[in-house]
């Protein structure tokens, strides 16, 4: 509709569309455009990173890819490759160890030094297969064939490594293997100077063996015999102070176990009668002389000298005793601990091996 200039209305007949006509095609430079993409298809190949497209497939047959090149000895290769070409072309590194090695060098100067006697390795093989198979303490049986058990090495107040040290023959007990070696090397001295420079000697009693080889020296089977002894040693003293001292004994002797219904010693064992007090002195050392014919009050003072000596230096008796050889009853056996060997022997036996 149209206004004349009157202002009347009029109509002016226009034509009408026709009903099937398509709307404008968009510009050829638009999404949308014939021979371009849909417009859902460019938005979502903005939103898309952008990545390779993968190479499509020729066909069924297998694709031969080209095999790695390799690279010459002279030529880098990988991060470590290129570490090295890096470092030729600067100047050289100082003279440190090469990175693989570095983790390590540095782990073992911040793992604590441990000194070389308390690492495993630092011991011989024949040591360490020792500590691990030997047992606490080793065989020692007496005359009656009773094996000692931890129960009387425990009431003589020695350890482990004193047993075996004298089982071993390094040093007899209450003995440290120093303080033994000194005073065989005196013993030596002694001996030369008193004329018995080619004497055999040998180690008896306790301190050699952990029993006594004296039959008459037994140990007390039962708490009324021990009461006897220590009775019959205190034989001076009150009746008081005679039960007092036996029922003292009598408490030692429940404590240790020598009570219980369960095997005991026969024999007397090293210190054993001392600390249940029915004797007054802890056990000596008994030493044995070979030879025959010769005075020891007469004709050795050094030798004196020297009891005097290592009877101070270990609060024990120290006895000296000349044996006869041709002699039944010296109390000689094969397997007496050898203090000191006869040269003239030694050389022989040294001979026939």
């Amino acid at each position: 509709m149209t206004l004349d200039r009157d202002g009347t209305a009029g109509e002016i007949d226009r034509p009408a569309a026709p009903a099937d006509q398509a709307p404008p095609p968009p510009p050829p430079d638009r999404p949308g455009a014939e021979g371009t993409a849909s417009r859902a298809a460019s938005r979502a190949a903005a939103r898309a990173p952008d990545r390779p497209a993968a190479p499509e497939p020729t066909g069924d047959a297998d694709v031969d890819l080209p095999e790695p090149r390799e690279a010459p000895d002279d030529e880098p290769q990988g991060v470590d490759g290129e570490a090295r070409k890096a470092a030729e072309t600067d100047d050289p590194p100082d003279d440190g160890p090469p990175p693989a090695e570095r983790p390590v060098q540095a782990a073992a100067q911040a793992a604590p030094a441990r000194p070389f006697s308390e690492t495993a390795s630092s011991r011989p093989a024949e040591q360490r297969e020792e500590a691990v198979e030997r047992p606490l303490y080793p065989a020692v049986t007496d005359h009656s064939g009773y094996a000692f058990s931890e129960r009387e090495f425990a009431f003589s107040g020695v350890s482990p490594e004193q047993v075996w040290d004298m089982r071993t023959q390094r040093a007899p007990l209450g003995m440290r293997p120093g303080q033994w070696d000194e005073c065989v090397v005196e013993l030596r001295a002694a001996l030369e100077f008193d004329g018995f420079g080619d004497a055999e000697v040998r180690l008896q009693g306790p301190g050699a063996r952990f029993c006594s080889q004296d039959p008459r020296k037994w140990f007390p089977q039962n708490e009324s015999e021990l009461r006897a002894k220590v009775i019959q040693r205190h034989r001076g003293a009150s009746d008081d102070e005679r039960l007092r001292r036996a029922d003292n004994a009598v408490a030692k002797y429940r404590a240790a176990g020598f009570s219980q219904e369960r095997p005991k010693p026969i024999t007397a064992f090293f210190d054993g009668m001392y600390k249940l007090d029915a004797t007054g002195e802890p056990d000596c050392y008994e030493f044995q002389i070979v030879d025959s014919g010769r005075d020891l009050e007469r004709d050795s003072p050094a030798l004196r000298g020297w009891v005097r000596r290592w009877e101070a230096a270990t609060g024990r008796g120290v006895s000296l005793v000349i044996a006869d050889r041709g002699h039944a009853d010296a109390g000689l056996r094969e397997d007496d601990w050898m203090v000191i060997e006869p040269e003239r022997e030694g050389r022989e036996g040294r001979e026939e091996k």
